[in-house]
């Protein structure tokens, strides 16, 4: 890993399959219900019915950026999305799986959590 991104991306050893990835991100557009992705609460949130309207990969040569656009997020909805994005480029699931996570509305079935290092708030429109 550059050394120049050390704490400011998340480094992931394996080489991905971009083209899954990309046909992966087309199962989080839309108004759905995203408590599959979203961290568990112990207190009831009112709603987890989000709309996201852009999540589509962007690369470079070494660095893949995952752009989300949305009407609002849950809490770590975004590191969830990532993490099982991943997780599709790794192989560990098809992309046609995560219309089953989110059928099943529970973080356990859907895939892992990205870490913080790497995931940056860009712009807030009101």
């Amino acid at each position: 890993m550059n050394p120049l991104f050390l704490n400011k991306a998340w480094h992931v050893p394996q080489i991905l399959d971009r083209s899954a990835m990309r046909r992966a991100c087309r199962y989080f557009l839309g108004t759905k219900d995203f408590k599959s992705f979203a961290a568990q609460h112990t207190y009831e949130i009112e709603s987890t019915i989000r709309t996201v309207s852009v999540c589509r990969i962007k690369t470079g040569s070494s660095l893949i950026s995952i752009i989300i656009e949305g009407d609002g997020f849950l809490y770590k909805m975004c590191r969830g999305m990532v993490g099982t994005l991943i997780q599709v480029g790794q192989g560990k699931y098809a992309p046609e799986d995560i219309e089953e996570m989110f059928n099943k509305r529970d973080r356990r079935c859907a895939g892992m959590s990205a870490p913080a290092e790497g995931l940056y708030l860009w712009k807030v429109f009101y």
